[in-house]
């Protein structure tokens, strides 16, 4: 209230306004003063001087009528006033007169982006003088003229088609937009401004004019969008006059094409003269810039109206290099991508709300800009014809072959239907659209550039990307993620997860990581359950690697439960392989035999040998009194293998295609092409109801590629006993050894990293049980899976910093006590019933332990298991032959006893299932693998790791107890005495591995600590449960067992303590009243486990004891 009366002000500047115009009028101007400026104002209290708006200009003058521009003279001041779009549309202001400070640095102009730009070219209908000249828009509407406001909703519509179009080219090729200038015939103002010439009252405005970018689009969506547009990088785009800057790298400057769209027919009969000349601008680049040379090709440089953005960028790819494309006619050159997904769905929805911006204002109200139309689809005749004009991509190669197209995409991906006729399987991709380079969600060029490796010595052939690929569907999501945090971690960003469904494909893309969105018409379903979809899920995956392979790159194939622990690229590129076009990985078990290979072969004499063709068979089985020198060379037991398994020798093990590396090259192509030829024959088999050994793609690789593969014939043998004529002599097969890529048993069974000090490049999660709950169990002990990576450094941060809530741990001492193992009256050790004694042993005391982490509210970890005896398909265990009885897989060189994953004991799942939080007993010290899952360091003491808190307790142990508990299992697990008598003749155990036995036993007092191979250290193993931490206060619990009412107050001040660790958990607890008896009905009903094979069939783990009854004496 003033003086009584309310007066309603806005800001400072009303205020001021209001004060000073205070009886200014009439002008009063001070006498004796040069400029006649001076006022007085506020009641003449005042002398007041407006600055010229020639030296100190607002927004309208300086921005819009661009009056310095005009007279030359830079004024003192720019204020940004009478803008719109809030900070947006300022930011956008200064940007486009290069006055935004922050582009000025040097990245900004020189950074490494490539850029596409686009000319107006606005059609002489549209405007109300020709060429553009100026306008009076003053004048009566009955001159002829239209009225000047329809004129600029015309003009305005052009540039919104054009900047929609250009930005949908940006996304496509992957380029950063430069936005042209706009020309406008209406200023933009808050007030009616249609009957005063279309331009502010007052203004000198000269019609039409250049306008701000924030009078014809939604500059504030703009930012806001700028997520959305997963290519185009938007938050990157440059004002029309960044490409006038005078801080413009020379680069970039120096380096810009001119690019026409032109119709479809014309471009096509132009084509192979604009690619020639790509190509010999491309080989002169070196001494004459790329944009300059493409300058002078005969016609220019075109592109096809009407193109998907997948063709858009094969027409342009000979232009990569080009820093700065400036297309003509933007607005009409691309068509709407489709199915090939150069564009994505947030795309059209974005322009709605960015470009639509309001502009006002006539008579009637506000007027908007009209939203152009979205893309169109491609129309069919124009997509044919650019579609035959591009052809198959080119492989290039400095080769015979190498200047000629090589293999088109015309895979027989079909089905047999009636009468024989062929037609298309639903969802497989055809021919045109196999791959498309727009459906990367991470742009191809990117992966490229990431994917090159310097190698002194290296063959120019050989300078070309290694992308790695793998497979998964949203049923993996876990491992998928998993083996991309693991590519991530290692610093190989040129990979890409090919989905074959929505749902990972949306997942992937909403985390921003590298995917490929295939779709096989599988759905989201779990796949390998089914015949049809699991052979289509073959073809779609081989379809796509011949796809990459056309393109001229090299592919290194993993399956997702496949990690890589280094850099690969420089072993597959090295020269010396350079006779072999595909690296395959092995299943063969045989380490010594495997690593006898690398070297150069035995002399031809010698393998000559056995190779009669009856003996050399795919199933090799001889008899104990075979003529070992009719064996073939490779399964000779001189070079370690075992002659009478074929898992044993690299030859007649099965190839695994889970990791698998591909040249670039005709050979790879070709075969390729036949390994999906034998799918598609034998899903027509399959819908003929015949039966076909064919289920997956490994199974129909290793058919093709083993053509007469027996007798092997060795391509170079005076270098390697690794490269093989494969599929009928036609391509060079390289089999990898086991310390490149090492199988699951070689790698978490026998655990070859560690006893010969070696990491493997990559480690696949092969013979493991229980599907992925056993892969994903065998990563976290090996420190080898990113959540329990993570869990582990929360929980370190949480200790560290004292957090009263934070997780606390359970676990327990491995191991089997001896007299459990083997009873006095057995001796020596026998494997095979020491085996089923040790599981019984040590699943009790997880069911155990899991009861009292429940009754605690503590996370348990599960120590390390000790195993006698292997875990395989087939019979190893009381056999009529020495494979079936050896207590090994067949062809293994594994030790006796060793520390075996969690998978060979129980299922994982079953923690699960009794809702235990649980981690690997890597959780404590990072893995088997190395220090905090990193496979580089071998030892797990080279380095201390960060450690939590931890309370070893001392629990009596009632050995009568434990073995009586023993005996009763075996018992409820149907062991008789013909398994029983079975089991003994099983298996021999190793003299290091019974030293290591005897030496645990001597310091553990008779408590038997997991034994392991002599090349690893105990302490290996013992660290695991922190029996290399501080010891202080030991508690004991007396008696034998742990009463449920004192478990509590026998723990005492431990349960403070982030770990504990209890000596024995196997006879140490007993039931009061019942109180325990819920936790143990759920846990009891999660053990569905098995081990097997016997003659006898299978040993099921499914039934224990319930927990004893503590006695009044307790």
């Amino acid at each position: 209230l003033v003086n009584g009366t309310k007066v309603v002000y806005a800001g400072d500047q009303k205020v001021f306004n209001e004060y000073a115009m205070k009886n200014i009028y009439p002008v009063r101007v001070l006498p004796n003063t040069t400029s006649g400026r001076t006022l007085w104002a506020w009641d003449g209290k005042l002398k007041l001087a407006p600055l010229p708006v020639r030296g100190f200009s607002p927004g309208p003058v300086f921005f819009v009528n661009r009056l310095q521009q005009s007279t030359h003279d830079v004024p003192y001041a720019a204020h940004a006033t009478f803008q719109f779009q809030g900070a947006a549309g300022k930011r956008m202001r200064f940007r486009e007169q290069g006055l935004w400070a922050l582009d000025r640095e040097a990245r900004y102009y020189s950074e490494d982006l490539y850029f596409i730009t686009w000319a107006p070219q606005i059609p002489r209908r549209l405007l109300l003088e020709p060429h553009g000249s100026r306008i009076d828009c003053t004048r009566d509407a009955t001159s002829g003229y239209k009225e000047c406001d329809e004129a600029h909703v015309e003009v305005v519509a052009h540039h919104l088609n054009q900047i929609r179009g250009g930005l949908a080219m940006a996304q496509s090729l992957n380029r950063t937009a430069v936005l042209p200038h706009a020309l406008c015939y209406c200023d933009m103002y808050w007030n009616v401004i249609t009957t005063a010439g279309c331009r502010i009252d007052g203004s000198d405005l000269i019609q039409p004019f250049e306008c701000p970018y924030d009078n014809i689009i939604r500059l504030e969506h703009w930012e806001s969008n700028a997520a959305r547009f997963t290519r185009a990088q938007l938050h990157l785009a440059r004002p029309p006059a960044f490409l006038r800057s005078s801080h413009l790298s020379p680069a970039i400057r120096e380096g810009q094409l001119t690019v026409r769209a032109v119709d479809a027919k014309e471009w096509a009969a132009a084509y192979p003269r604009q690619r020639a000349c790509f190509k010999e601008c491309s080989h002169s680049h070196a001494s004459t810039p790329l944009s300059l040379c493409m300058r002078h090709c005969s016609g220019g440089v075109t592109i096809p109206i009407g193109a998907t953005g997948r063709q858009l960028e094969r027409s342009l790819e000979g232009a990569r290099g080009v820093r700065v494309l400036r297309i003509l006619d933007a607005g009409s050159a691309l068509a709407s991508p489709g199915s090939d997904r150069s564009i994505p769905e947030s795309f059209n929805s974005a322009m709605e709300e960015v470009l639509p911006a309001t502009w006002c204002c006539n008579a009637d109200g506000t007027r908007r800009h009209r939203l152009p139309p979205a893309l169109a689809g491609p129309d069919a005749e124009t997509f044919d014809i650019i579609e035959v004009a591009l052809g198959a991509p080119e492989l290039e190669l400095a080769m015979d072959v190498g200047k000629a197209p090589v293999f088109g995409l015309d895979i027989p991906l079909a089905q047999y239907a009636n009468a024989g006729a062929r037609t298309p399987l639903p969802g497989v991709p055809g021919p045109a659209q196999t791959l498309s380079m727009d459906a990367f969600s991470v742009p191809l060029a990117k992966l490229l550039r990431s994917a090159r490796i310097p190698l002194a010595g290296r063959a120019v052939e050989d300078n070309r990307p290694v992308i790695f690929v793998a497979f998964g569907t949203i049923a993996a999501k876990a491992q998928v993620f998993n083996w991309v945090d693991n590519m991530r971690r290692r610093a190989l960003y040129s990979h890409v997860v090919v989905a074959m469904d929505e749902d990972l494909y949306d997942a992937l893309r909403g985390a921003g990581l590298s995917t490929y969105h295939l779709d096989c018409g599988l759905g989201s379903a779990d796949v390998r359950g089914s015949e049809e979809g699991f052979r289509m899920l073959g073809m779609c995956k081989v379809a796509f690697v011949h796809s990459m392979l056309a393109h001229g790159m090299h592919v290194l194939l993993s399956d997702n439960d496949a990690l890589w622990l280094r850099d690969p690229r420089s072993y597959f590129l090295d020269p010396k392989w350079n006779a072999a076009q595909i690296f395959i990985s092995t299943d063969c078990l045989g380490a010594i035999a495997d690593a006898a290979m690398t070297a150069p072969a035995p002399s031809g004499n010698v393998r000559g040998l056995g190779n009669d063709s009856r003996e050399a068979s795919m199933r090799l089985r001889y008899g104990d009194e075979a003529d070992l020198s009719k064996l073939p060379w490779y399964a000779n037991p001189a070079l370690g293998g075992h002659p009478w398994e074929r898992n044993g020798n690299i030859v007649e093990a099965a190839f695994n295609t889970g990791v698998l590396f591909l040249r670039g090259s005709a050979e790879a192509l070709a075969f390729t092409r036949e390994w999906i030829q034998a799918m598609d024959d034998a899903m027509r088999a399959f819908k003929s109801g015949l039966q076909i050994h064919v289920r997956d793609d490994q199974q129909a690789f290793n058919n093709v590629i083993r053509r007469n593969f027996l007798p092997p014939t060795l391509l170079e043998p005076d270098n390697t006993a690794r490269i093989f004529q494969g599929s009928d002599g036609k391509i060079g097969l390289m089999i990898m050894p086991l310390d490149v890529v090492a199988n699951g048993h070689v790698f978490f069974a026998q655990r070859s990293a560690q006893s010969s000090s070696k990491v493997p490049f990559a480690v696949h999660n092969t013979f493991n049980f229980y599907g992925s709950g056993g892969k994903e169990a065998r990563f976290k002990e090996a420190g080898l899976w990113a959540e329990e990576r993570a869990a582990r450094l929360a929980a370190l941060a949480a200790s560290g910093a004292q957090a009263p809530s934070r997780e606390r741990f359970l676990t327990w001492a491995p191991g089997v006590p001896a007299d459990v193992l083997a009873p006095p009256q057995l001796s020596p050790l026998e494997p095979g019933l020491a085996h089923i004694r040790a599981l019984a042993y040590q699943i009790l005391s997880t069911r155990n332990a899991m009861v009292l982490a429940r009754a605690l509210n503590r996370t348990l970890i599960v120590p390390s298991m000790v195993c006698f005896c292997d875990r395989y398909y087939n019979v190893i265990a009381g056999g009529d032959s020495p494979e079936k009885a050896s207590c090994r897989a067949p062809g293994s060189d594994l030790e006796l006893p060793f520390v075996c994953p969690l998978d060979y004991v129980l299922d994982p799942a079953a923690i699960d299932r009794a809702g235990v939080r649980w981690h690997s007993h890597a959780f404590l010290v990072g893995g088997h693998s190395g220090g905090d899952g990193e496979p580089a360091v071998i030892e797990v003491h080279k380095h201390e790791p960060p450690r939590l808190r931890t309370r070893e307790v001392a629990v009596a142990l009632d050995i009568h107890t434990g073995r009586a508990a023993v005996d009763a299992i075996m018992r409820l697990w149907g062991i008789d005495a013909e398994v029983e008598a079975l089991l003994r003749q099983s298996g021999t155990l190793s003299e290091q591995s019974l030293g290591a036995i005897a030496d645990a036993e001597d310091e553990s007092n008779g408590s038997l600590a997991p034994p392991v191979r002599a090349s690893a250290s105990q302490g290996d193993v013992l660290a695991a449960i922190g029996s290399a931490l501080a010891k202080a206060e030991f508690l004991s619990a007396s008696p034998a067992a742990l009463r449920s009412r004192d478990v509590l107050s026998a723990l005492g001040a431990a349960l403070e303590d982030d770990v504990l660790v209890l000596s024995s958990v196997a006879t140490a607890l007993c039931d009061v009243g019942g109180a325990l008896r819920p936790h143990e009905a759920i846990v009891r009903a999660a053990f569905q486990s098995e081990w097997c094979c016997t003659p006898k069939g299978v040993v099921r783990h499914h039934n224990l004891p319930a927990l004893p009854r503590c006695d009044n004496s307790m």
